[in-house]
């Protein structure tokens, strides 16, 4: 009978594990390297902890492997390895990530998410194997600098017009400001209707921090005669020229009055003014209306993923 091990990665296999499951099928040995030291430079960069690497060995020979990375907001991200591999060791894969779920559940997490390719079939039965659900397919856009000029040019919607309109940025004084908007806004949202519920208000506000280098001045948020409106939250990228669209959400009371558009102007004109060579976000393939607004100011899909949860019972 051969000997299963199951155990997590010591500093000296980190780069083998993030080899397994970072890569991608087709990818040149130049592209992998690449790759891995990419992350690895930007987990550096973001204080991300890399020493949550779990393999799974038979007889001593390391067979699959999985990595967790875990973000402020009691949230973790696990990478699986290609579905080549997950489709000749399935259960193996499966009693490696619940190990990672009853790890992580131990460490006070609440949310574990895997972002899989769509048609990763292999890896999908694996998750769902141990409890993960489908939240939805995440398309991934990018906006250039090089877009028209005349998006760049921020207008306060006619439904606007007379009312009195007030740009704030965050900081601890207007903490609780931020927190009950963003809140607000998840009421009727088309947006991973899947993680209603499942995070308190302050863990998702950790995460969105976590997202990328945070700097309070790119969180911007719209008052309408004093009542808050609607927010967009940016995050650095802190090994390219980019900011992250990390969060944009608008109040039920001010939808359908073109906030969501000037939101989106005044972000990018933000971004321009910073020198930043690009905007990036993921969108809900469902939310039809936010996709439709994105890429009416020149957004470009560039890939999609299928995105898994699953909750835990921390407390």
């Amino acid at each position: 009978m051969a000997n299963v091990e199951i155990r997590p990665a010591s500093t000296k296999e980190l780069r083998t594990v993030l080899r397994l499951t970072l890569g991608a099928r087709g990818q040149s040995e130049a592209d992998l390297e690449a790759q891995v030291s990419g992350f690895i430079r930007y987990a550096k960069e973001l204080s991300l902890d890399l020493t949550s690497q779990w393999l799974a060995l038979v007889d001593g020979r390391m067979v699959t492997a999985c990595t967790c990375i875990e973000s402020p907001g009691r949230t973790a991200v696990l990478f699986l390895p290609g579905q080549d591999l997950a489709k000749t060791n399935r259960k193996l894969l499966a009693d490696l990530i619940s190990h990672v779920v009853e790890n992580e559940a131990g460490r006070g997490m609440r949310l574990l998410q895997c972002l899989i390719q769509p048609d990763d079939a292999c890896n999908r039965l694996v998750l769902r194997d141990v409890k993960f659900t489908d939240l939805t397919t995440l398309l991934y856009l990018e906006w250039t600098a090089d877009q028209r000029a005349d998006q760049l040019q921020p207008g306060v919607p006619d439904a606007l017009t007379g009312h009195a309109v007030e740009w704030i940025t965050y900081d601890a004084g207007e903490h609780r400001t931020f927190a009950d908007l963003i809140a607000g806004t998840y009421q009727d949202s088309l947006d991973c209707r899947g993680l209603s519920g499942l995070r308190h208000i302050e863990d998702i506000i950790l995460g969105h921090k976590s997202a990328g280098r945070f700097d309070p001045h790119r969180w911007l948020l719209l008052r309408c005669d004093g009542a808050a409106a609607g927010c967009i939250l940016f995050g650095e990228n802190p090994v390219g020229s980019a900011l992250e669209l990390v969060y944009m959400g608008v109040h039920p009371r001010f939808r359908r009055m073109g906030i969501g558009r000037y939101l989106l102007q005044q972000g990018l004109s933000l971004a321009c003014s910073e020198g930043f060579a690009a905007v990036t976000l993921a969108v809900d393939i469902d939310n039809a209306p936010a996709l439709a607004l994105y890429e009416s100011v020149g957004f470009r899909r560039t890939h999609s993923r299928l995105a898994m949860i699953r909750p835990l019972n921390s407390t």
